[in-house]
Order: C-alpha cells, then sequence, then structure tokens
C-alpha cells in the first residue's frame, strides 16, 4: 500500500487545518472514515479510533501525518518479547483478536504501560492535558490583529515544531530494565495546537513530560511581553497582569484497561479543577493560574517539580541507601495525617508536638537524617508558613511525593 506524498497533504498546514486533513482523508480511496458508537480513543495496529471516529485503511499500519504516534522499531521488539508473550497469553484468556506487534506498528496502551512496569514496577499509563492560561483575554486586549496572529502563530509552533523536537529526548531512567528510551517510544499525542494540548503515555514518562513542556513553555512565554503594543495605559496594564503566558495542566494515572471513553473527561476535570483552584484567602476572581492537578492534589508548578525532585530523592534513599520499602508505605499513608495538620494550619489551629508525630514513622530507619530533611523537616516549615504568614501552600506535596516514590520502587527487592 504507498502512503500519501508530501504534496498529497500539502493542503495540511501548520498550524493543523483539520478541515483540509479530514477533507484529504475522505478524498483517498487508501482510508475510510467511519462513525464509531465508542466516544473514546484506542490504537492498535489496524488503526485509530478517536472521540467518536474510526479511521481504518489496508494491511499495513496508519502512516503518521498529524499525530505523533510511538511506533514499534526493530530494538524495541527485541528488548521486549516478554511484553508481548504476556499480551499474547492475555488476549487468548479473554478470547479477543490480537494484532502481534510488527514494525512500524502503532504501540498499544498495554505496552506503554508494561514499558513503565518493566521500569518501576507500576503498570500504569498517565493521562496529561495542558492549556495556555488566558489567551483568548490576552488576545483580546491586542490593538493590533497582525500581532494578535503573530503571537497565536508562536504558540502553535510551540506546540508543533517544538514539541515534536522535545519528543526526541531521552527520558531520566536509572532502571536496569529500562526500555523505550525516548520520549516518542512513550507517549501517545492525541493532539497539540492553538493553546492546548493531551497526551496518553507510561505513567513515569508523563510525569517528566509534563515538567519538560512546562519549563520549556515558560522559557518561550518570557519573550512575549514583546506583544505588548496599545496606545491605551489601561489595556496596557490589564495586559501585564497576564503576562507571562503560563499554562495548567491535569494529569491522572490509571490502569491500561480503564475504558478509553472517559479518558478525557477525567483529564478536563483534573484541568479545570487546577486552572480554578485558590488558596484560602485568595481572592475568587484575583488568583493565579499556572498550576497543574496531580492525582487530585493542585500544586505550582515549583510545588510539582519539588514533587518529582522528593519522590526520587526517597526513591535514591530506597535503592542506593538500603532504606526500607516500608518507610515509605508509611510515609504516604501518612496522607491523612497531613491532611489533618495542614487543615488546622489554614484556620490556625496547628499544634508543635502533633508534627513530631511524623518523626514517629522513622524512628528505626538507617536515613533518619535524610528523611528529615527530605520530607518531614520542609512539611513542618510549610505548615509553620501558613500558620504564622498566611503562605499560599499546598504541603500535601510531600505524602503525594511519598506516594510517588512508592509507585517507582515496586521493581526493587531489599
Amino acid at each position: 500500500m504507498a502512503y500519501p506524498s508530501d504534496e498529497g497533504i500539502s493542503a495540511v498546514t501548520s498550524p493543523f487545518d483539520w478541515k483540509a486533513l479530514t477533507g484529504f482523508l475522505k478524498r483517498e480511496p487508501r482510508y475510510d472514515i467511519l462513525e464509531d458508537k465508542e466516544n473514546g480513543i484506542e490504537v492498535n495496529g489496524k488503526g485509530v479510533k478517536i472521540f467518536g471516529y474510526h479511521l481504518t485503511f489496508g494491511s499495513k499500519p496508519f502512516e503518521n501525518i498529524v499525530l505523533q504516534l510511538p511506533r514499534w522499531t526493530p530494538s524495541l521488539l527485541s528488548q521486549n518479547p516478554d511484553l508481548v508473550n504476556e499480551n499474547v497469553i492475555q488476549s487468548l484468556q479473554s478470547k479477543e483478536d490480537y494484532i502481534a506487534p510488527e514494525i512500524g506498528f502503532i504501540i498499544e496502551f498495554s505496552f506503554l504501560a508494561g514499558f513503565a512496569k518493566k521500569r518501576t514496577g507500576t503498570r500504569k499509563i498517565g493521562i496529561l492535558k495542558l492549556d495556555v492560561d488566558n489567551l483568548g483575554t490576552i488576545l483580546g486586549l491586542l490593538s493590533s490583529k497582525k500581532v494578535a496572529e503573530e503571537l497565536s502563530k508562536r504558540i502553535s509552533v510551540f506546540f508543533g515544531d517544538t514539541l515534536n523536537d522535545l519528543l526526541a529526548l531521552s527520558i531520566s531512567s536509572d532502571s536496569e530494565n529500562s526500555t523505550a528510551n525516548t520520549f516518542r517510544e512513550n507517549i501517545y499525542t492525541v493532539f497539540a495546537g492553538g493553546d492546548d494540548c493531551f497526551f496518553v503515555g507510561a505513567w513515569d514518562v508523563i510525569l517528566q513530560w509534563a515538567n519538560l513542556l512546562q519549563e520549556q513553555f515558560n522559557s518561550v512565554s518570557q519573550n512575549f511581553d514583546t506583544y505588548i503594543t496599545s496606545s491605551s495605559q489601561e489595556i496596557i496594564s490589564d495586559l501585564k497582569k497576564q503576562l507571562p503566558l503560563t499554562i495548567s495542566g491535569g494529569l491522572v494515572m490509571l490502569d491500561p484497561t480503564y475504558p478509553t471513553t472517559r479518558f478525557a473527561d477525567l483529564a478536563g476535570d483534573a484541568l479545570d479543577d487546577a486552572k480554578y483552584f485558590t488558596y484560602p484567602g485568595e481572592q475568587k476572581y484575583d488568583f493565579t493560574k499556572a498550576k497543574i492537578n496531580l492525582l487530585n492534589q493542585v500544586l505550582t508548578w515549583n510545588e510539582y517539580n519539588l514533587t518529582l525532585t522528593t519522590a526520587n530523592e526517597l526513591k535514591d534513599l530506597v535503592i542506593k541507601e538500603g532504606e526500607p520499602r516500608s518507610t515509605v508505605e508509611k510515609l504516604r499513608s501518612t496522607a491523612k495525617e497531613f491532611e489533618r495538620l495542614y487543615n488546622r494550619a489554614n484556620i490556625n489551629r496547628i499544634q508543635g508536638p502533633a508534627v513530631s508525630k511524623l518523626f514517629y514513622h522513622i524512628r528505626n530507619s538507617p536515613n533518619q537524617a535524610a528523611l528529615s530533611q527530605t520530607i518531614i523537616t520542609p512539611f513542618a516549615k510549610d505548615l509553620i508558613g501558613i500558620f504564622a504568614k498566611g503562605d499560599p501552600s499546598n504541603p500535601l506535596k510531600y505524602p503525594l511525593a511519598a506516594r510517588i516514590a512508592e509507585f517507582l520502587t515496586r521493581n526493587y527487592k531489599a
């Protein structure tokens, strides 16, 4: 089967012209777009089902035109015969039709979760949705239509060309079972363009990916203030309140067998919670967005970064310093105690001795000083900041870090 030439898809421009793309596919006799009752997302060797439509083709896998799809390579197939055999057995048990992966085939969600399990011991996928904050407001305030179009174009370039370059980067992993070592091999880009994007991938890589995208976008957006061109000082003042541009995100972790029809809803709900979250004391209509909802905890991007850093420090204590995994599990299981202290701090009723109870969980640890420095002392300082100064922060990032560390160390056997 021949694939469309560059000339055949020249009508599909960047930013993506979806109408031109679907028109091209409908005219091509080699592709069929059919309505599907399942309003979800599914990829396999035969094609793509997405949001109520099914794109089908002949005997070869769909050639990527717009979506950035992870694909099987010779090295991935040679590194993962265990995952392939595991999927064969599962399909036989469930009596489902099974198409064995071949070079060039799209990597299914179950395999992305399998890659994560080989690295961490936890077989899950991550669902991430990101959105640029207040972009419509900013474009509306710009006095020049040309300038507004240029800003919009630059954002589209970031979610197109720049994102594509980032997918080629290597992931961070020190696992002996490391496989699928680039972002592109671990992430399925559902859509990316305009001012938002949506990804499905191996859960451990999606955590890294969210952080990488935010850091790169933050670096680029520092230059967007050059687009403030207006004779009205009032409008300039309003624009400066909105800049630099920021992004908000929602990230959930699921089993790969979770119904795909709810992927987008869960990620969208998490994103909404992040965009409209306010700390105690913040004004309802005067708050900072630029937050991410990770596993039902809304964090600033700095807090998100700190959560991942703390999780990796805890992981290193387990893997490199002989810390029992049970210590991490105990810290994670104290989430309710952490939350009770946090809530008391918000109403100015924190008791000093209550924090000291957390030290009980590390009394027999061979790494007491490191654990105290990594998670317990910072948590206590956050509580004091809330209690004494009303600092906006979410100390529950520390038990969340312990939870992620637990996911990261399930492969480890002392």
